[in-house]
């Protein structure tokens, strides 16, 4: 994922790169395009979750997974992503880093 190679090395945790790339304009630089019907009118647009957990450990993978999904859960606009019908795809990326996860969803 892109975003997950982004955020460790320029310390940012948003969803919109140094390049001032957001999803969908990353998704149309690799040709993945998405319209999604918002009642009444047609819009382009990816959707992405991004998460950075600190302490990571093997011993903790399914604490650390359900902090992960628990997060985004609690974020509305996360949560919004998750439960949006209109995005019937995702792509899932985990990124380990000693002990630093970060997690990236994309829906489309």
């Amino acid at each position: 994922m892109i975003v997950q190679k982004t955020i460790p090395f320029c310390g940012i945790h948003i969803n919109v790169n140094p390049r001032g790339q957001s999803p969908t304009d990353r998704g149309d630089a690799f040709g993945v395009q998405y319209v999604e019907f918002c009642g009444g009118y047609y819009t382009p647009g990816l959707a992405e979750n991004i998460y950075y957990l600190q302490g990571y450990s093997a011993e903790n993978a399914a604490a650390n997974s359900r902090e992960i999904v628990d997060g985004w859960m609690a974020s509305p606009g996360y949560r919004d992503n998750i439960m949006n019908e209109n995005y019937d795809s995702i792509g899932i990326g985990i990124r380990f880093d000693n002990s630093e996860i970060y997690a990236t969803q994309v829906f489309c």
